[in-house]
């Protein structure tokens, strides 16, 4: 009996040969082209059996051992984990052929299997291509993805999903991300970087203004609304996805002040304050550093 094998032990069946009677099993055809010969059997997961040439494999793939290294003259099977839909699609990849146009398929769990096997096999000429079709899927899949990236090691993806994931409940993260308890600690990281720096901005202070106004006031009115504002959706903020923003939204809110005695050129307060904010940001660890956390 076969039994399903990772890559390691997928090579060994084809560099250790089993002893089976060629007059048992027949190589299928290649289903992709009629000039290669196959000469070994591939199975997938759901038992469809694929032909394919040991040369090809190797050519195009890092996983697969060079065909005068595979050893006897019996046919042999290579049970594989993959599902026949993904086995199907992978091989295209390992002839010369045109290759499939992947922003056809919608199916999110064929892209995924997909971008799984052709990383577990280094088939080179499938990795960035699918990589680049499943990160286009980001907006309508970001947990999935997230959690494909994760596995993967994808930092780039991990970058640009974190921020639609870092507000999901710890149950659903916990459930995608089983088995990858070092995603899931940089996840749980992440989030208190968040919340320390959200803290940090609710408890800023109202700065005074270095300049006396007309009549020998120290407040200015047009400063406190514009402050104020600031403060209210710094404290309204619940989504940690959103506190990175809070910097760049006190420059906004300034934009446009126009005290004589608190704006610019007189006085730079209200810039160097949003630089003072906007460094607490950049001080916090990006999720490749909480990746990195031991």
């Amino acid at each position: 009996m076969e039994s399903e094998t990772p890559v390691s032990d997928a090579i060994n069946a084809l560099t250790s040969p089993r002893e089976v009677p060629s007059v048992e099993l027949s190589i299928p055809s290649c289903h992709l082209c009629s000039d290669c010969a196959p000469d070994l059997i591939l199975e997938s997961s759901d038992g469809i059996r694929f032909g394919a040439a040991a040369k090809n494999l190797h050519i195009y793939s890092e996983a697969f051992p060079a065909p005068e290294s595979i050893q006897g003259n019996s046919t042999e099977i290579a049970v594989l984990a993959e599902s026949s839909g993904t086995l199907k699609l992978m091989l295209q990849y390992m002839h010369r052929m045109p290759q499939p146009d992947l922003w056809k398929i919608e199916d999110i769990t064929v892209l995924l299997d997909l971008g799984e096997a052709v990383e577990k096999y280094m088939i080179f000429p499938a990795m960035e291509i699918v990589k680049q079709r499943i990160r286009s899927m980001v907006p309508e899949h970001p947990v999935r993805i997230f959690a494909y990236a994760a596995r993967q090691l994808h930092m780039d993806i991990l970058a640009e999903t974190i921020h639609l994931v870092v507000d999901m409940d710890h149950q659903t993260m916990k459930a995608k991300l089983a088995g990858n308890p070092r995603a899931l600690l940089a996840w749980f990281l992440y989030r208190e970087e968040l919340k320390v720096l959200r803290q940090k901005f609710i408890q800023f202070q109202e700065p005074r203004s270095p300049q006396m106004h007309k009549g020998g006031y120290e407040r200015c009115d047009e400063w406190d609304v514009r402050f104020r504002e600031w403060k209210q959706k710094t404290v309204s903020c619940t989504n940690l996805s959103q506190v990175l923003s809070l910097a760049d939204l006190w420059e906004e809110i300034f934009e446009g002040f126009s005290c004589s005695y608190c704006a610019p050129p007189h006085n730079m307060q209200h810039k160097t304050i949003y630089q003072e904010i906007k460094g607490y940001c950049t001080k916090i660890a990006s999720f490749e550093e909480c990746m990195r956390f031991r």
